[in-house]
């Protein structure tokens, strides 16, 4: 009995529409890509930045309600357990069988070590650069601009760009829409509202929202390629390299912040 594999890679024909345009995005020149992405980014904070933060601050107290509860979701920690567990058991059930349905177990562990990968890596990154950059959040009191900085500050007010939240709810997206594509549209949509919904709370600046959404899917993208690549059983070394970076990082604050 012949089982689908889980790892669809999006050079195929008969690819969506979404995964298509990941083909055209990374068969760009990288020079390409940052130009487009600065652009747009540049775009975004001259001009939409302050009118969608004034336009966000009249919203109905109960739907801020609403959209603060659904912003949870871009909260890492479910996703770490949830994929984690995942992994450990696929990986624990197929040290337990034979046949063609190891094969499948071994691919679903797969699956779990990359989405799983990709919210810690996606998650570090975006916990370093917006130390680093320190720009203020749309609720810092009077910071004067849109573009106020405080490069190492090491404060949560002055954490906003990129969006952390943003960052892993698209990277999450995109990394299960590259390993169950029929799934794809569904799991797009909600990382996009979880990632908009930042911005209307009024957490973040849109332009954070979307460096974060630019950040999440780029680290989706790379590690997709390289789990798809590399054989099953060697994941973990991946997950190992991964882990060590991130948590290389997150020891390096505290220092930062005490100096």
């Amino acid at each position: 009995m012949k089982h689908a594999p889980l790892f669809v890679l999006p050079e195929s024909a008969k690819a969506p529409w979404y995964q298509r345009l990941w083909v055209w995005g990374r068969g760009q020149p990288g020079a390409v890509q940052l130009v487009l992405c600065g652009a747009a980014l540049l775009t975004v904070v001259v001009g939409l930045d302050a009118p969608l933060r004034s336009w966000a601050r009249a919203l109905d107290p109960s739907l801020n309600t609403l959209l603060s509860t659904f912003t949870a979701l871009g909260n890492s920690g479910w996703a770490i357990v949830t994929f984690g567990l995942f992994a450990a058991l696929c990986g624990w059930a197929a040290g337990r069988t034979k046949g063609p349905r190891q094969a499948t177990l071994w691919q679903a562990r797969r699956m779990g070590l990359y989405v799983l990968t990709t919210v810690l890596v996606s998650g570090g990154a975006a916990l370093v650069l917006k130390n680093l950059i320190g720009r203020a959040r749309p609720l810092v009191p009077d910071p004067g601009t849109v573009l106020a900085f405080r490069p190492l500050a090491i404060e949560a007010n002055w954490a906003s760009f990129p969006s952390g939240h943003a960052t892993t709810a698209i990277a999450l997206a995109v990394a299960l829409m590259l390993v169950l594509p029929r799934l794809g549209p569904a799991f797009l949509a909600i990382g996009v509202w979880v990632a908009l919904s930042r911005a209307l709370i009024g957490a973040h600046w849109l332009s954070d929202v979307l460096a974060g959404a630019v950040l999440g899917a780029s680290v989706a993208v790379v590690l997709h390629k390289l789990f798809a690549l590399a054989p099953a059983k060697q994941s973990p070394r991946i997950l190992r390299v991964a882990g060590l970076a991130v948590l290389a990082s997150l020891r390096a604050l505290p220092k930062a912040l005490r100096a």
